[in-house]
């Protein structure tokens, strides 16, 4: 059963210079957030799945930096599907598929498509 959410969130290019410890804030308030939309689906997908992750923006990005710019976003997910494993370590289990795309906008989001290929 295929699952779309779409978080009012803006995910900032990479080559934006600040300090890390502003990029680490924010990257820590965009896993609340996320959390709190993914937390009401615990126990509605299943391993394999395959995800998407949309950057929704006013300008798009080239591949590398919205890729990149996306990459806390996948750590969370994944550590989300499969809990109890190092920080970081979840995303590159083969259960998950990844996938990436760019849509612009006239307001910032994101939107993560989860598609475990279960009809309902």
């Amino acid at each position: 059963m295929p699952i779309t959410l779409v978080i009012p969130l803006k995910i900032p290019s990479p080559n934006v210079t600040e300090h890390w410890t502003k990029k680490h804030k924010r990257t820590k308030q965009h896993n609340l957030v996320i959390g709190s939309y993914l937390k009401t689906l615990r126990n509605a997908v299943c391993l394999p799945c395959s995800v998407t992750l949309t950057r929704i923006g006013k300008k798009t990005l080239d591949y590398d930096n919205m890729v990149y710019s996306l990459k806390g976003t996948r750590d969370f997910v994944s550590s989300w599907l499969i809990p109890n494993l190092a920080a970081g370590r979840a995303d590159g289990d083969d259960r998950i598929t990844w996938h990436y795309k760019q849509e612009t906008a006239k307001s910032y989001a994101l939107k993560i498509e989860i598609d475990d290929g279960i009809p309902f």
